[in-house]
């Protein structure tokens, strides 16, 4: 599957405000919800999309051997060092185990050597504020 990241706008289809029920109707394939404290989580594939107040605001796109994941012409997944490619054109900071380029509004986790699954996550404007500042 090939994702393109729109920063601050969302992920393939899946748009920053969307309304939940607007992506139910959409999802073709079989997915686990999860309601916790005033979110809701949907897991589809290689995908975690979080609602807050029934609108998406946050995507994670989880490494597997069939997902490219696309921002400008980087497959994140594949480039080597692209943590320090993108800092070459973007700030970031190293924040609860997150490398968080908030000015493109994507985090990664796991691209250090050896942490495990690899995951990037797309959020909406201002949603992981109270994480960045």
């Amino acid at each position: 599957m090939e994702y393109i990241i729109k920063p601050y706008k969302g992920v393939n289809e899946y748009k920053f405000g969307c309304l939940l029920e607007d992506i139910l109707s959409k999802i073709k394939s079989n997915f686990k919800r999860v309601d916790n404290n005033g979110l809701t989580k949907l897991y589809l594939d290689n995908l975690s999309l979080v609602f807050k107040d029934n609108k998406l605001v946050e995507i994670s796109v989880i490494e597997n051997k069939d997902v490219e994941l696309y921002y400008d012409e980087y497959d994140l997944f594949s480039y080597s060092n692209i943590i320090d490619k993108l800092n070459e054109s973007h700030s970031c900071i190293h924040k609860y185990g997150f490398t968080i380029f908030d000015s493109i509004g994507v985090a990664f986790s796991g691209f250090q050597e050896d942490e495990g699954d690899r995951t990037v996550t797309v959020y909406s404007p201002h949603y992981w504020d109270e994480i960045v500042n």
